[in-house]
């Protein structure tokens, strides 16, 4: 089912202020307006919300079980993308980008369940990228002072004491309100589900992860001062 957020807003009646500070909440509001349609038996639910990006949450593994076109490692899962930003200046007509966004959906869909790779122009040779394991997750948990976004990334801190992102990390926060819908505040719960979930990606998922992580710090870098 692809919707768009006024479309969303209409059909759900949820709350969805579109304001920069109150993001969390918009982003959780669309996640439970969503589960409405996949608790009526909708296996993907795709949200397009302009400059702002999309919103897509997917079934369980009973209802996927029912679509064998589907790809199993799309189960339980939700995701939220940014828009890409275009040039200052740059011409734009939306008119067909919905069924362009729906295409693309389908296609990805199409090849995670085929197991077909799409060559990167330009993409270098990928190596695995490491995350944490359940056994660093299960005691990290036990910790009174376990810290969740923290402990998701595996890096080492730099000398300022900011511990640099990893496309881990970035999986995770992309993933951290359907994580905390799924288990509440049961912080261990949370990290072993992310780490599965990770785990269970393709290769050519993380390498995606660490692409837009590069052109992430890329941005930060360019809009650094001098």
């Amino acid at each position: 089912l692809h919707l768009n957020e006024d479309e969303l807003v209409c059909l759900t009646g949820c709350d969805v202020t579109g304001e920069p500070d109150m993001q969390q909440e918009d982003d959780y509001a669309i996640g439970v307006a969503a589960g409405l349609f996949l608790r009526c038996g909708v296996a993907v639910v795709a949200v397009t919300r302009g400059s702002r990006g999309c919103s897509i949450c997917c079934n369980d593994e009973d209802r996927f079980a029912r679509s064998k076109a589907l790809p199993t490692s799309w189960i339980d899962c939700t995701v939220k993308l940014n828009a890409m930003e275009l040039p200052p200046n740059t011409i734009i007509n939306t008119n067909g980008a919905g069924d362009a966004f729906t295409s693309g959906l389908l296609v990805a869909a199409m090849l995670r369940h085929t197991g077909m790779t799409v060559p990167v122009r330009g993409g270098s040779a990928r190596k695995k990228t490491p995350s944490p394991t359940p056994d660093d997750a299960a005691s990290a948990a036990n910790d009174a002072s376990f810290d969740l976004k923290s402990a998701l990334d595996p890096s080492p801190a730099t000398p300022s004491g900011k511990r640099r992102p990893t496309p881990y990390t970035l999986f995770m926060r992309e993933h951290y309100v359907a994580l905390r819908a799924r288990c509440g505040d049961d912080k261990k719960a949370m990290f072993l589900r992310c780490h599965e979930m990770w785990e269970a990606e393709s290769e050519d998922v993380k390498a995606m992860y660490a692409r837009k992580l590069l052109e992430d710090l890329e941005d930060e870098s360019d809009g650094a001062p001098g």
